[in-house]
């Protein structure tokens, strides 16, 4: 019988660099884009420009968390209407089925109960 070796998982890959048009746009937003920003987080200052929203805080950030909404580990930049969009979004589909365990729930047989 031959040795089952385990492989380790492969690195995760690098975060993509902003693209030149998002460097572009965000530069005629006006806005200032730090050297080790990421693809991902130009496009997310952008979004918040455009909808004039506002950076949410590490304290929302915590309390997305804690509904256990999954976020990058190294989310930097997300406007806090996006944010509790995520946050409402799932306590809206938590409420669902919650509701429809009720319904299941009062369609069982009474097993002598009244």
């Amino acid at each position: 019988m031959e040795e089952i070796i385990e492989l380790p998982p492969d690195p995760p890959e690098p975060p993509a660099s902003p693209t030149d048009r998002q460097l572009d746009y965000a530069q005629k937003l006006g806005l200032h884009v730090p050297v080790d920003a990421t693809k991902q987080d130009v496009s997310a200052m952008i979004d918040i420009k455009v909808n004039k929203d506002k950076l949410a805080t590490d304290r929302h950030i915590e309390f997305a968390r804690y509904f256990e909404i999954h976020l990058r580990p190294d989310v930097k930049y997300i406007g806090k209407k996006e944010l509790f969009s995520l946050i409402f979004g799932f306590i809206r589909e938590w409420q669902g089925k919650r509701h429809c365990c009720m319904v299941c729930f009062q369609s069982l047989p009474s097993s002598g109960r009244r």
